[in-house]
């Protein structure tokens, strides 16, 4: 009887989550509010609708993690342009299926107000993608990429910028297409 028990808290307790929702963004108050923390807030914003429980620190994976059930959110603390590491890390640990992962990102090259749902595509630029596809050797991954470009500003001053009402907007509507389980490629406009 207690054999049994073992193998049953087992399966309980230490089975893999099969998916993976990672928010790229920087750590630190000085980032906080910046266009580049756009995933971060998403993330953090799924997290507190879904009822996720509340962030802790996985030192092994250099970054904040919350799991409920077969879902594991994941927000590196490394900068944005290292994100690969922890995310390996975190896909290796748990054997989680690449087809299982979605990034959520700011994007430069799609006007505030767009989401833009995308499967194994490149990083555009985005060195925090780059490092993801750099680490796993692989863009067979989804992202969910948060449009923060007004007007003509360069990418650099944009991202380190404050997220405005619109950039916040379209963060909410990240979150509500993350609710809703669609996860088919495709554009949507604000």
């Amino acid at each position: 009887m207690r054999h049994m028990w073992s193998k049953i808290k087992k399966k309980l307790f230490t089975e893999n989550p099969q998916f993976l929702i990672v928010g790229l963004g920087n750590p630190g108050e000085k980032y906080e509010n910046t266009t580049h923390n756009s995933g971060f807030r998403v993330v953090e914003s799924l997290k507190e609708k879904e009822g996720f429980p509340q962030f802790k620190k996985d030192n092994t994976l250099n970054s904040l993690v919350s799991r409920k059930e077969e879902t594991l959110l994941l927000l590196p603390l490394t900068f944005m342009n290292l994100s690969g590491h922890a995310v390996a890390k975190a896909i290796k640990r748990y054997n989680i299926p690449l087809q299982n992962v979605i990034v959520i990102h700011d994007d430069h090259d799609l006007e505030a107000g767009s989401i833009r749902i995308s499967f194994s595509s490149g990083s555009a630029g985005h060195r925090g993608v780059q490092s993801i596809i750099s680490c796993l050797k692989s863009k067979d991954f989804n992202r969910l990429r948060i449009g923060v470009r007004e007007g003509e500003r360069k990418a650099k001053t944009v991202v380190l910028k404050k997220a405005s009402k619109k950039i916040k907007d379209t963060e909410e509507k990240a979150t509500e297409e993350l609710i809703s389980k669609d996860t088919s490629p495709r554009t949507i406009k604000g």
